[in-house]
């Protein structure tokens, strides 16, 4: 039974680390924001509050059976709240919507991942054999529960390594926009910048193809409208002798779009709608507009 609850640990932690990983992309890497996602799904989501019971209970039981040298005991409680970790939050899929792009940010930040929650296992693992007395096999007991409670703290251990690994990514994304600005200076495109809350994706891809065949156009490829997107939009994508450059801003957080067109100087500005998709960090509808606005900034005209 101690070598299931161990696999079962190591598959809980395997699914734990790669759910959190992806909502740690889809909220740009901020660093505390898989611990906020977890709090909402546990208010709002009535299962999960069952689950966070049954792997809190799993979780002291085993630790309960280690101290008193019950192998199977723990056993049994690591592997129940293993279980309920592979389950938990209810019902986020592992490979859900938005899916995981495996970009070099994202398996930088999966692999430290890894080495921290393997390192936190290990640890927790020597803690508990300290409990369960000198043989080898009462030492053994811990390790389902070291696991168990490993993979229920991966989203603590995603938003660490992002925080983590946040300086380094900041220098890193810091070359990139230099690089990507002085190539902008360089090839002059005239420039349409396209935000909004819904439908920015399509408008760009939609102008982008009413120009073609009247000037030569680069547009930002998928949902490529961050820093780092429309840095390498620039950097690979925008060709010599480009005349227009279709650029897609989104708005994570007020200032955002402003710091964009910094360096995308837009020509013209477009926004097709202002609705409720960031509201948690706006704060309000009008925060969300007075943050769309930035757009219209340094633009000529404004659509």
């Amino acid at each position: 039974m101690t070598a299931i609850a161990s696999g079962l640990g190591i598959l809980a932690c395997l699914s734990a680390l790669a759910r959190w990983l992806r909502v740690s992309q889809r909220e740009h890497y901020a660093p505390g924001y898989c611990l906020i996602t977890l709090g909402r799904w546990i208010r709002v989501r009535p299962p999960n509050a069952a689950l966070t019971a049954v792997i809190g209970a799993g979780l002291a039981l085993a630790v309960a059976a280690v101290a008193a040298g019950d192998e199977a005991l723990a056993a049994w409680g690591a592997g129940a709240a293993a279980a309920a970790v592979i389950l938990f939050p209810w019902p986020m899929r592992v490979m859900g919507s938005p899916r995981l792009r495996l970009t070099r940010r994202a398996r930088t930040l999966a692999a430290f991942s890894l080495v921290l929650s393997a390192l936190v296992a290990a640890l927790l693992a020597i803690s508990l054999s300290g409990l369960s007395g000198a043989s080898s096999t009462a030492s053994n007991s811990g390790v389902p529960a070291a696991l168990a409670l490993a993979a229920a703290l991966a989203s603590l251990t995603v938003d660490a390594a992002a925080a983590v690994l946040a300086p380094l990514e900041r220098r890193l994304l810091e070359r990139h926009r230099r690089r990507a600005a002085a190539r902008l200076a360089e090839v002059g495109p005239f420039v349409i910048a396209v935000t909004g809350s819904w439908g920015k994706t399509s408008a760009k891809n939609h102008i982008r193809d009413l120009l073609t065949g009247i000037a030569a156009v680069a547009a930002s490829p998928a949902s490529f409208n961050n820093t780092a997107g429309l840095s390498r939009t620039v950097n690979d994508h925008l060709p010599d002798g480009a005349e227009v450059l279709v650029a897609e801003m989104g708005m994570y957080r007020p200032g955002e779009i402003r710091e964009l067109c910094s360096w995308v100087r837009p020509d013209v500005a477009v926004i097709t709608a202002v609705g409720p998709m960031h509201l948690e960090r706006a704060g309000s509808l009008e925060r969300i507009a007075a943050a769309k606005a930035e757009i219209l900034e340094r633009a000529r005209t404004a659509v």
